[in-house]
């Protein structure tokens, strides 16, 4: 697809940003929905509504009492571990539900809480959210008897049948799999050796091949059949850092969960793929998803990327 520069006056770029969709927009796909309408398009549009609704609709009821930073904060949660959502997808729905600036919610879990955003995400990927409970204890110790009963609704129940096992048929965010990521990533090395030589893991995520000099790093994700993308964070830490050596790893479950692939990038594709990325909390965020407008996957920052042509199957070592 061709593009091309233009240049706005301040009135038409502020009607742009009020249309825009944080984290997920460009001016371009801000002006193809307002200009190029079509059927498509309005039908994702409304599917993405229906799926807001039905989200805020059963978001959890708090008292009178309990203070809106505490409230957003707790919205967040439910939404990320009873709906399965990205935290940024359940900043931007409670933001719209309460029509306020979603860096107004970031504030309230972020700053108020004295935590950066990627520290928020390791909090939130613990099966038993005790370490958040208690410091949102610490934070909010009026309210220990709200926060207690919230986290208490928060655990799966007999009934919650898709929630304890993560399925994929329930559109629930499935937990992290550390020891299949290890192996994941065990397997893109030993792929890669038959180029550039043996190889050893550092850290969780990144390999290191010393006779070439090469460094790989290798990020994982499961395929997420309600939102149908594949979704990656890399943190302040590893893209600020890059250097000629160091390449990207993209590996992925297979769509009909029959297997694995993976996409390598080079070093200056995997910079140009951050200067693409928005940005939360340091981390560049990066997704691949399935458009129904042509049926096939495409990575969402840089869309005329030759994805399809890139991807290669990942026998598991």
């Amino acid at each position: 697809m061709n593009y091309h520069k233009i240049e706005v006056d301040n009135q038409v770029f502020q009607v742009i940003k009020s249309h825009a969709e944080p984290f997920i927009d460009t001016p371009n796909t801000v002006l193809r929905r307002l200009l190029l309408a079509d059927k498509i398009l309005r039908s994702q549009e409304e599917k993405y509504e229906d799926k807001l609704e039905s989200s805020t609709a059963l978001l959890p009821s708090f008292p009178k009492s309990a203070p809106s930073a505490l409230v957003q904060i707790l919205e967040v949660i439910w939404l990320i571990k009873k709906k399965g959502y990205e935290r940024t997808e359940a900043t931007n729905i409670v933001a719209r539900t309460r029509a306020i600036a979603p860096q107004t919610v970031i504030d309230k879990y972020c700053r108020q809480l004295g935590r950066r955003a990627d520290e928020i995400d390791r909090l939130l990927e613990s099966a038993s959210l005790d370490e958040f409970e208690t410091l949102l204890g610490g934070n909010f110790s009026q309210y220990l008897a709200i926060i207690r009963e919230f986290f208490r609704n928060l655990q799966p129940s007999s009934s919650d049948n898709g929630l304890e096992t993560r399925t994929i048929e329930s559109g629930q965010r499935k937990e992290r799999d550390i020891q299949l990521e290890h192996t994941v990533k065990l397997s893109v090395g030993e792929l890669l050796k038959q180029e550039w030589g043996e190889f050893r893991i550092e850290g969780d995520s990144r390999l290191l091949f010393p006779i070439s000099g090469k460094r790989v790093l290798c990020k994982y994700s499961y395929f997420q059949e309600e939102q149908t993308r594949w979704f990656w964070g890399v943190s302040e830490k590893h893209w600020k850092n890059w250097t000629d050596y160091d390449h990207l790893v993209l590996a992925l479950e297979n769509q009909g969960h029959d297997g694995y692939s993976f996409l390598l990038l080079n070093s200056l594709q995997a910079k140009t793929l951050f200067e693409k990325c928005s940005e939360s909390g340091g981390a560049k965020k990066m997704n691949i998803r399935l458009y129904k407008s042509d049926g096939r996957i495409h990575l969402q920052e840089w869309f005329e990327f030759p994805l399809e042509n890139t991807i290669k199957p990942l026998p598991l070592a």
